[in-house]
């Protein structure tokens, strides 16, 4: 299902949108409000928790389902931009995007240990900002290219957890910067 927004002036077709996409974005973002809301508490039963170091609860998928959904608009986005814009305007309005999801991760994710020492952890927001800029120079490539380039991000990432980096990786929350190529 899909809905077509109108210029009531011109009568010209602006852009479709997929209802259905709208509502698993929807779904998805109520879906991380809730089970991080959940979390705080210490009577919620463990399969409303992420799972510990081995398994999988429906809360460690959420986050995936919500960086597919971007994969889902990343293209389409960009393609209707250039349509509305010239290439450099379009690239520079990715780039401060993705670099907003960056510094607010930043940011938000600033915390303390006991000695009051500043730590800056790594999180989801700066997964999204530098996955988005990583993929903004693919953007225009043909799908098998990109899918090629995605399969050698996955085996370099797969090799580095065989390299003493595996350590840094495993405790880096959300698996810090060098996870960012998976």
């Amino acid at each position: 299902m899909s809905e077509s927004n109108q210029n009531i002036e011109t009568g010209e077709k602006t852009h479709e949108r997929l209802l259905s996409l709208d509502m698993y974005k929807g779904l998805t973002i109520i879906l991380m409000v809730f089970v991080n809301s959940i979390s705080q508490f210490t009577n919620t039963p463990a399969w409303t928790k992420h799972a510990g170091y081995f398994g999988l609860t429906y809360v460690d998928l959420i986050a995936p389902f919500f960086i597919f959904m971007m994969a889902l608009n990343y293209k389409s986005s960009f393609k209707r931009r250039l349509e509305q814009s010239d290439k450099s305007k379009v690239y520079i309005k990715f780039i401060q995007r993705y670099l907003i999801f960056l510094g607010l991760g930043l940011v938000l994710y600033i915390n303390t240990d006991p000695a009051g020492n500043i730590i800056f952890r790594w999180g989801t927001l700066q997964v999204l900002g530098i996955s988005g800029l990583i993929l903004l120079p693919l953007i225009m490539l043909p799908a098998i290219v990109r899918l090629v380039i995605g399969f050698g991000c996955l085996v370099v990432q797969q090799l580095l957890l065989e390299t003493g980096l595996k350590q840094i990786i495993y405790d880096g929350y959300e698996g810090g910067l060098l996870s960012s190529l998976s």
